[in-house]
């Protein structure tokens, strides 16, 4: 089965750019970023599987994730491109340029690095499979039951995002089943110590947040020789949208000297 995917930009324009979304979002995530360089670059924004528009599956493992990029692109004929994720869908990315680095042009991860993490999405994933379908009446009434597990309303407004009326009834876009199941798969990196990107690779992350630490800066430089680690003050995890601008710039720059 094909990803849903949005197009911007000219196919004609160069190498195109591969922006791939975090765990819970979709391709309307990158929106205004990707709007930023659709005038020079050709640009694909894919819903991974088990999110937004894309097919439900009960594999969310990241040889099964990647694999579903490396099938659009093939569907679309391109030989080689530059991937751009966020969280998970940094993850997909470096999996990709792992196993298929003659695919990947140029590598840019956001604010994650090549290893296990600790955090379990427990909390979110049993607050929003708590939340009662059937006689919920609208997303403020399902904003309120959330705010009782999870503090910050921008969390609770990027969840909801995945919240949708149909002709007669609320549902779900994300496989939040799927996504509880596997989720130790997707806090993982299944990837063996012996390979090695050696290709362009920029990782930015947020100085406000804890992702990459010591023990990713680690294992970056293991798999990925030549890549560049930049911080962007006054972000966190969801570094393009805190800081979006500085975020255009580094990306810029790097697109432009590599």
């Amino acid at each position: 089965m094909t990803l849903f995917y949005r197009e911007y930009g000219e196919p004609s324009s160069g190498s195109p750019l591969v922006f791939l979304h975090g765990l819970f979002g979709s391709s309307a995530n990158w929106g205004g970023i990707v709007k930023a360089f659709a005038e020079t670059h050709y640009c694909i924004v894919p819903d991974l599987r088990n999110h937004g528009r894309s097919f439900h599956d009960d594999g969310v493992g990241y040889g099964a994730q990647s694999g579903d990029v490396i099938d659009l692109l093939e569907e679309l004929e391109i030989e080689k491109a530059t991937l751009v994720g966020h969280s998970m869908g940094g993850k997909v990315a470096m999996m990709v340029a792992l196993h298929l680095p003659e695919m990947v042009d140029r590598l840019v991860v956001v604010d994650m690095a090549p290893r296990r993490y600790q955090h379990s999405f427990a909390a979110i994933l049993t607050a929003l499979r708590k939340i009662e379908l059937e006689s919920l009446e609208n997303r403020n009434e399902a904003d309120n039951y959330l705010a009782n597990f999870i503090d910050e309303s921008g969390v609770r407004a990027y969840l909801l995002q995945n919240l949708v009326r149909t002709s007669d009834a609320w549902k779900w876009r994300i496989n939040l089943e799927a996504l509880a199941n596997g989720i130790a798969q997707i806090t993982g990196f299944p990837v063996k110590e012996s390979r090695r990107f050696n290709g362009p690779s920029l990782f930015i992350h947020g100085n406000n947040s804890d992702y990459v630490d010591t023990e990713g800066r680690a294992a970056i430089s293991h798999f990925f020789p030549n890549a560049e680690v930049k911080g962007i003050d006054n972000a966190g995890h969801w570094v393009y949208a805190d800081q979006p601008q500085a975020f255009i710039d580094s990306l810029s720059r790097f697109l432009k000297s590599h």
